[in-house]
């Protein structure tokens, strides 16, 4: 698998932006602490008019990793229409739906690594659950313009994600992805084809405005050899990339509730050249069985239809929207709006950042004055005992070791409520990562340190670093192995009478 780019067309605002703070206001307070400075450093059909294709990094998967402050998906007017919202804001395209004249063949399976095409399944694409499946009802497809892109939106549920009609819990809160089955009809020879995934997108909220997060090119797509419409289905299997494209269920690992804050977004542009005959994605999904007639399938979310997919279709041409678009109302007798998409992978467990080390619970260097934690903060794995919380202060780290990211956060909890602390890096583990008596703590990190930042303890005694770029101000290159620790004040019912306290350390091996 190439390695994520971060060359590619860069995001206008980022699409889902979320952070947890968990401290006040950053202070500047002079501990006077003797550490060494930091060093210095309405769509309408244009006949006849040439679009381009909207552009995109031309890899044939890269991820594109963005920084996640604060979560706010892109909204507008349209953004959280449902199946049974006003149809106003959108666009009738139902001229542009066209009805298939045989039924989908197998296309066969394409290696996205080897970029060849087959019958059969790598062992990690094949053995991979289903985790979004809008398959359902396939009765027309939308044919596009040269140059156009269609965006449709779905939910990959997690573990807080609720049971009722529309939802159900997922089996993890990320997710690996093996393997993409999309539909199509052309009457072209062969197709090019892209699909992009957002992690987060709310429906209609111009997906030309972001970057996606991972880009797939499929090459040879097979097609009609008489020139007349044909349909197939494809499978893309990405089970002997180096590693697989990872996704966030519900946008950030937490169900929220909100259409616009839980969705993910997908788009289908057809690459290579149109001739002048009808090409485009598959529609699919009929929730409530009104199709044919009364006679469709009656898929429900999850069993045909996909969760969380909506009756709109955003299309963009030439880097901007066109328009919010639907086939007249599902409701009002109208295709249902959504594109046929099956997703399949496997559970996830989140990468580890960080490695704790050197604790205060007495089973290596005992604390300073036997003011060993008593393991009710994170089992032990924190620093000594302090005048507030018997268990320690704990750091952690939240968000990813990548330098291109941007996004780790130092966080710290059973700290002194309302008073300073000072976030520092060093470059190496005191005493084989055991720790030497400092004050009412031990100190475990040391060796050209670098001061991160003061941050003051909120009422319930935490802290973070977020808003400051940890790689940055550390200076840290990838393959880079830094230790962190947070040294804070303790004026009142300091057990020793040092006045101050650490908490444990914590090791982070930086990467690109």
């Amino acid at each position: 698998m190439p390695e994520p780019s971060s060359s590619g067309q860069r995001h206008k605002y980022s699409p889902c932006d979320w952070h947890r703070s968990k401290s006040g206001g950053a202070l500047a307070v002079n501990l006077l602490l003797p550490l060494q400075p930091a060093s210095a450093h309405g769509r309408e059909k244009w006949p006849g008019k040439q679009r381009s294709a909207t552009t995109f990094p031309t890899a044939s998967i890269f991820r594109h990793r963005y920084i996640k402050p604060m979560k706010s998906c892109l909204l507008t007017a349209s953004s959280t229409l449902l199946v049974c919202a006003s149809a106003a804001a959108q666009t009738d395209i139902s001229s542009q739906l066209l009805t298939l004249s045989g039924p989908v063949q197998d296309g066969g399976v394409y290696d996205l690594a080897a970029q060849t095409w087959s019958q059969g399944l790598s062992s990690a694409a094949g053995a991979s659950d289903v985790l979004y499946n809008n398959t359902c009802a396939a009765f027309g497809f939308l044919s596009l313009d040269s140059g156009e892109v269609v965006i449709d939106s779905g939910r990959l549920p997690s573990t807080t994600s609720p049971t009722n009609t529309f939802s159900q819990p997922g089996s993890a809160d990320q997710y690996d992805l093996g393997l993409i089955e999309l539909a199509y009809c052309t009457s072209e020879p062969s197709l090019d084809i892209r699909l992009n995934l957002f992690e987060c997108y709310a429906p209609c909220s111009d997906a030309s405005a972001l970057v996606p997060d991972y880009s797939f090119d499929i090459q040879g797509a097979p097609g009609s050899l008489s020139g007349t419409p044909e349909a197939f289905s494809i499978r893309v299997d990405l089970g002997n990339l180096g590693s697989l494209p990872n996704i966030l269920a519900d946008s950030d690992g937490v169900y929220d509730g909100n259409t616009a804050l839980d969705q993910f977004g997908w788009s289908f542009e057809i690459t290579s050249t149109l001739s002048g005959g009808p090409s485009g994605p598959l529609v699919a999904g009929d929730p409530f069985g009104l199709l044919g007639g009364g006679g469709g399938m009656g898929c429900g979310w999850g069993a045909g239809t996909g969760i969380g997919t909506d009756d709109v279709l955003e299309i963009d041409t030439a880097g901007a929207m066109l328009g919010c678009n639907f086939f007249g109302g599902y409701f009002s007798g109208g295709e249902y709006a959504s594109l046929y998409l099956k997703l399949a992978g496997a559970d996830t467990a989140p990468p580890s950042t960080g490695t704790k080390f050197c604790f205060g619970n007495g089973l290596s260097t005992a604390c300073p004055c036997g003011n060993n934690n008593d393991s009710s903060q994170a089992a032990g794995a924190s620093g000594c005992a302090n005048g507030s919380f018997h268990g320690g202060a704990e750091l952690d780290v939240s968000g990813s070791a990548s330098l291109v990211s941007d996004d780790a956060t130092l966080n710290a909890a059973g700290l002194v409520p309302g008073q300073p602390g000072l976030f520092f890096q060093g470059n190496n583990a005191v005493n084989a990562g055991t720790g030497n008596s400092f004050g009412d703590g031990l100190r475990c990190a040391g060796g050209s340190v670098v001061r991160l930042g003061v941050r003051v303890a909120n009422p319930a005694g935490e802290a973070s670093t977020m808003g400051i770029s940890l790689g940055a101000t550390g200076q840290a290159s990838a393959g880079d192995t830094r230790r962190y620790q947070l040294w804070y004040r303790d004026p009142n019912g300091s057990p020793c009478g040092n006045l101050f306290n650490l908490t444990n350390g914590l090791e982070v091996v930086w990467q690109p």
